[in-house]
């Protein structure tokens, strides 16, 4: 009977100390959220442009416009950018990525291809990616995603092969001083 009440006795502390633990993580999340989403819209901008500008749409790499390589149909070998060298502090990011088409069952059909267009802008203090998909009638429809919310501004450079992109995100004043950060990732492009 002793054992028995000592073993609840210790699975209540155990319960206890469980919830408290999930609370201070759940309030912690909640405070460094606006961080993570901000770092991780960064990263997935920075993957989608290293897949557009993997290959160009230069598929056997002989520098030429050969049959089949200009899918976004603008007559040049590119990732239909509209980042231009040069471009200092853009708001927007257009761009097509490269794709491998597969099947149901995960086996490759088309490699190569090219999406249609993908864009990343501010919209009310957010960060919206958008993309356009062709829908079952075969029109396009575009989509949108929230990526980060509270975000005051987005600047977009292009050197070369370098693009530079910044956000600046509101963060809680409780944890960040003073509120507000900078984040920026630089991706080496191929075109």
């Amino acid at each position: 009977m002793v054992s028995t009440v000592l073993l609840f006795a210790l699975i209540a502390a155990s319960a206890s100390a469980i919830a408290r633990d999930t609370s201070a993580h759940r309030a912690l999340t909640a405070q460094l959220g606006p961080e993570l989403r901000a770092q991780y819209a960064l990263e997935r901008i920075a993957t989608e442009l290293r897949m557009a500008g993997e290959f160009a749409e230069d598929r056997d790499e002989g520098n030429d416009l050969d049959d089949g390589e200009d899918t976004n149909g603008n007559g040049v070998l590119d990732s239909d950018w509209n980042v231009p060298d040069g471009a200092t502090n853009l708001d927007r990011i257009e761009f097509n990525r490269r794709v491998d088409l597969q099947d149901d069952d995960g086996n490759t059909i088309a490699s190569g291809v090219y999406t249609r267009r993908i864009a990343y802008f501010i919209e009310n203090g957010t960060l919206v990616r958008e993309w356009d998909v062709t829908a079952e009638d075969g029109s396009t429809e575009t989509r949108r995603t929230i990526m980060v919310e509270k975000v005051v501004d987005m600047r977009i450079s292009r050197t070369g092969l370098l693009i530079r992109v910044e956000l600046d995100a509101i963060l809680p004043t409780e944890i960040y001083a003073p509120g507000r950060r900078t984040y920026e990732t630089r991706i080496w492009l191929r075109n």
